[in-house]
């Protein structure tokens, strides 16, 4: 009878990761790769580590008799998270800052308490970064600064005012 070929391993990968392919069922094995897959190091051994997507397929030969099995690999998408929220505040003044949704856990830094929420409250000035992660466990990672405002008052006329006339008077608010 012919051997019963299977492939066990994770069918998805992070960027800059891998994934271990495990091939059961038979006595040799001989590993290749299509549709951009590419195999480096041994292709005949039971297990291979394979880190560009593709289909990899595993010929099983046990007496004599063949079985095959095959899996597609992808990449999982970069995880950009961005951080929103008022990065100019004025002193004595906090913010929220939000690193967006669709992500299964979030870690914020330690200049903002180590969060492990979506959104951070009450942040003051300082820089902050984030590192999100998905359910295949790919991780991103974005920072921010906030910065204080120092906001300079300053007014005038237009000359001297004689008794009776009018003043016009202008103010301007700089950072």
């Amino acid at each position: 009878a012919n051997p019963t070929a299977s492939i066990s391993g994770s069918s998805t990968f992070c960027v800059g990761g891998n994934s271990v392919l495990t091939a059961s069922g038979g006595g040799t094995y001989q590993w290749a790769a299509s549709n951009g897959g590419v195999i480096t190091g041994s292709s005949t051994g039971s297990g291979i580590t394979v880190n560009t997507a593709g289909t990899y397929a595993v010929t099983v030969t046990n007496n004599g008799c063949i079985g095959t099995a095959s899996i597609a690999v992808t990449q999982a998408t970069s995880l950009s998270p961005n951080i929103t929220g008022n990065t100019q505040i004025c002193p004595g003044s906090t913010t929220t800052l939000n690193a967006g949704s669709g992500f299964s856990s979030y870690l914020w830094s330690a200049s903002a308490g180590n969060a492990v929420t979506q959104s951070v409250n009450n942040i003051g000035v300082g820089t902050y970064s984030v590192t999100v992660s998905d359910a295949s466990g790919c991780t991103g990672t974005a920072s921010t600064n906030v910065i204080q405002l120092n906001p300079t008052a300053t007014a005038s006329n237009n000359g001297p005012v004689c008794t009776g006339n009018n003043v016009n008077l202008s103010a301007s608010v700089g950072t």
